[in-house]
């Protein structure tokens, strides 16, 4: 099984190779976080480990609307427990940087919430 710190590796290095496709494309300027999420998804599928479920409720919360961006869960759908989940944050080349701060915490708040559920 993949540690969070090798997964993050691979999503790290994965979504920077394909900004500096887009920069070598002249198109950065034109994504924005839904375009993040897409490639993510890509990338992540493409590790052939997990199927990758986006806008999902975590299974420990009720009550709520909240979704996290991708959840990683395994090939079977008999199964529920989550691999993991994935926030994505993409400010754009002008950004209020308080608001971009306090989204990235509320999203660090919202992964540590997602309990592994067996």
């Amino acid at each position: 099984m993949t540690t969070r710190a090798e997964l993050a590796e691979l999503i790290g290095s994965g979504l920077a190779g394909w900004l500096q496709l887009r920069n070598a494309e002249g198109t950065a300027a034109l994504h924005g976080e839904d375009s993040a999420r897409l490639a993510l998804t890509q990338i992540l599928r493409a590790q052939a480990a997990w199927r990758v479920a986006i806008a999902q409720q975590p299974l420990n919360w009720t009550n709520t609307k909240k979704r996290v961006d991708l959840a990683l869960v395994p090939w079977a759908d008999s199964v529920n427990t989550w691999y993991g989940v994935v926030e994505v944050k993409w400010p754009g080349a002008e950004f209020d940087r308080q608001k971009t701060r306090l989204d990235i915490v509320q999203d660090a708040i919202r992964v540590v919430e997602v309990r592994r559920r067996t």
